[in-house]
């Protein structure tokens, strides 16, 4: 059984107590003296239970549930006369302290002037004769349940603090997921129009070829064989790509006049730009370099751009590495520094580690983003050669 479950069967138990002593109050007196029941008993065990019953709702409607508790017992002290008990006072004692632990700041005051107001009733409606003695035990009476609602106030700041800060997380954690999806549909749209201008420069080289190669049939059939392969694996690049962009959902957006798109070749003049900025980066190439797909070169040049920028802006690194590996049927970058750990493996925070996880993802690739130990940051990447868009 969890904590939440039993704390509401304690609460309905303490409240079936307090409801079986305020109808013992009506009908064996004799039990729970001193008391002074005044009406008919059917009438005054109606109002007990009404109040009781009213009381059920009270963490959640708590100045209702004070307006019908005292409206209950109102009832026959206006027919009868008041009647004092005191399983009656502690049902509007709950009611007072639910209403200065649950309502807001007026209307848990609303609730005290509503019992201010039933006080002055039940020592107008006293049974006549009226002494001095019994005006002083009815403003006893009353003034008896005062600190009840003074106690739900006290309560009432840290548990509403409590919930004012589960709010705020709440509100938080989903301004983060909409920062996080719009971060992801920008980085798929940025992804797209770069994979759209490689598209769009593979078909132009497709046309280029295929002249060249209609133009040497006659003469040079060597070189419009070559043409014609040229053709056929501009081609079947240009389809792997699209069949990536398609994949893809494109977000409108005004983003025009994109620069032509880096490749590896560019990363010597990356690293040369971030070592101008304060980081020194070492570049290391291993493995027999072999021709790549531009997509997948311009998806790990960025992925590199990214963790570079990262180390500088956000980790604060002096010195880095960055690892180029062509291994069979795949290339795997490393980025590692000697910064500030920014996150951990599974916890992708921030656009620029988002658009990497798209660009793995595009490829069907993995991705690891882990701080080391004691200090330092490690980004590694593995893009199959031949992945499945």
């Amino acid at each position: 059984m969890s904590l939440a479950a039993l704390g509401r069967i304690m609460d309905f138990g303490f409240l079936a107590l307090l409801e079986v002593w305020a109808q013992l109050d009506v009908w064996a007196p004799q039990i729970t003296a001193p008391n002074h029941m005044v009406g008919d008993k059917p009438v005054l065990s109606a109002a007990a239970l009404t109040a009781g019953l009213g009381l059920l709702g009270r963490s959640r409607w708590p100045l209702a549930t004070t307006v019908v508790v005292l409206g209950s017992f109102l009832i026959p002290m206006l027919l009868y006369g008041s009647s004092l008990g005191l399983g009656w006072f502690l049902l509007i004692g709950l009611a007072l302290y639910s209403v200065g632990a649950h309502a807001a700041l007026r209307r848990a005051i609303t609730g005290l002037a509503l019992y201010g107001v039933w006080s002055v009733m039940l020592v107008v409606r006293a049974p006549l004769p009226q002494g001095m003695e019994t005006v002083v035990l009815d403003l006893i009476y009353s003034a008896f349940l005062v600190p009840a609602w003074v106690i739900g106030m006290v309560v009432r700041n840290p548990r509403l603090r409590a919930v004012e800060w589960e709010r705020r997380a709440t509100r938080l954690e989903r301004e983060r997921l909409q920062a996080e999806r719009a971060a992801v549909a920008r980085e798929r749209s940025l992804i797209s129009r770069e994979l759209h201008d490689i598209v769009a420069h593979s078909v132009s080289l497709i046309v280029l070829q295929a002249e060249a190669g209609d133009s040497r049939l006659d003469g040079d059939t060597r070189a419009a064989h070559q043409a014609f392969h040229a053709i056929e694996e501009s081609a079947r690049q240009a389809m792997g790509e699209l069949r990536r962009l398609l994949s893809l959902i494109r977000e409108s957006d005004s983003m025009s006049g994109l620069l032509p798109q880096p490749r590896l070749a560019s990363v010597p003049n990356l690293i040369e730009d971030v070592q101008q900025a304060g980081l020194q980066v070492t570049l290391e190439v291993n493995g027999e370099p072999v021709p790549l797909a531009p997509g997948l070169e311009l998806n790990a040049y960025r992925i590199i751009q990214e963790a570079l920028t990262n180390s500088l802006k956000h980790g604060h690194a002096t010195s880095g590495r960055v690892c180029i590996s062509y291994v069979p049927a795949a290339l795997e970058v490393e980025i590692v520094d000697n910064g500030h750990n920014l996150g951990s493996g599974d916890g992708f925070t921030g656009q620029g580690l988002i658009g990497m996880r798209e660009r793995v993802l595009l490829h069907g690739g993995q991705l690891v983003v882990a701080p080391q130990d004691p200090q330092g940051f490690r980004v590694w990447a593995r893009l199959p050669v031949q992945s499945s868009p």
